[in-house]
């Protein structure tokens, strides 16, 4: 993918944006105001101009930032701009879902798809990509995004044939940026085998 700078924890490039990108675009610029977030999955490598469909974009909140009052905020939030929960309708079912371990279900109200699916970390894997966050700065526009990494060994760890082809777009874009030991190491820890990488992560 050309034009796309990548230095510390940020990413800079330029596209036109597709349905699915105004959508991050706008529930990130809505998460954000109530809670530290990563976006992690599938859409990281759509977000780099992988073609591919997806109905979702997963989001991780950090839990220190949850409480009932800011849930509300969030839900009164969500409906002046036009969004609904469509899995918790009220701000107390939606703050025991969290609770509960369950995502919330965020789409354009009145629809479905695509739709975000906010949820807490539930793993110290979880914890380090929100940690280790990398700022895209996409057009005019800023959201983030988990280590990519830990996205690649993840999507290895996954195994599905779409898995290993959104890894190895990721690998093969920012190679020459990205940290193999850690990759390996994630690789390790998920027991995704180190031959399984060496096939895949081939550009």
């Amino acid at each position: 993918m050309r034009g796309v700078i990548f230095r510390d924890n940020e990413v800079i490039f330029h596209k036109n944006l597709n349905e699915l990108d105004l959508f991050a675009i706008k529930i990130s610029e809505i998460v954000r105001k109530f809670f530290r977030y990563v976006i992690v999955g599938g859409y990281v490598s759509i977000l780099f101009g992988r073609s591919r469909s997806t109905e979702d974009i997963d989001i991780y909140i950090n839990a220190e930032d949850v409480s009932i009052e800011k849930i509300k905020a969030f839900y009164d939030e969500l409906d002046k701009n036009n969004f609904w929960c469509f899995n918790a309708m009220d701000h107390l079912e939606g703050y025991n879902l969290l609770n509960e371990g369950l995502g919330l279900r965020v789409a354009i109200k009145d629809t479905v798809i695509p739709n975000a699916e906010i949820k807490l970390p539930k793993s110290h894997l979880d914890l380090i990509s929100l940690r280790e966050y990398i700022t895209v700065k996409l057009n005019e526009f800023e959201i983030r995004i988990g280590s990519l990494e830990l996205n690649i060994a993840y999507k290895l760890y996954l195994g599905s044939q779409k898995d290993f082809e959104d890894a190895l777009y990721l690998f093969c874009i920012f190679k020459e940026k990205l940290n193999y030991s850690k990759i390996l190491s994630f690789c390790k820890e998920l027991k995704v085998k180190k031959e399984v990488v060496e096939r895949v992560l081939r550009c």
